[in-house]
């Protein structure tokens, strides 16, 4: 289970740091925020071996606690790419809808592989 976590955590970092390169405007802000909760899920998986629904959740929890972060603390423009990439810019609503939907694709694609996988496909 470890070895297919630690794929899924290298796939779904692949997206992000392709997103982060390639990514402008909404698709960057959209997509970098529905592919943030699955990578952080699976990574979980690796260090806390827990079923999918309890990793997401986690996931989603740190993601949305992050969000609302930005409400009190502001990112200055100066301040270095990971910084803006990890805690964020400014609030947006639509974010959480993006971490919600990002939660479900990881339960869903994550689910999807042990099914096909216990069926020997």
């Amino acid at each position: 289970m470890r070895s297919r976590l630690t794929l899924l955590s290298a796939g779904w970092f692949a997206v992000l740091v392709l997103i982060v390169l390639f990514g402008r405007g909404w698709v960057r802000g959209s997509f970098g925020d529905l592919a943030v909760v699955p990578w952080l899920a699976a990574t979980l998986g690796i260090l806390w071996p827990r079923p999918i629904l309890k990793r997401a959740l986690a996931a989603l929890t740190v993601a949305v606690g992050l969000e609302c972060l930005q409400l009190v603390s502001h990112v200055r423009p100066e301040d270095p790419l990971w910084v803006h990439l990890i805690f964020g810019s400014t609030f947006d609503p639509w974010d959480l809808l993006h971490y919600a939907l990002g939660a479900a694709l990881g339960v869903g694609i994550e689910r999807a592989l042990q099914g096909k996988l216990k069926s020997g496909r």
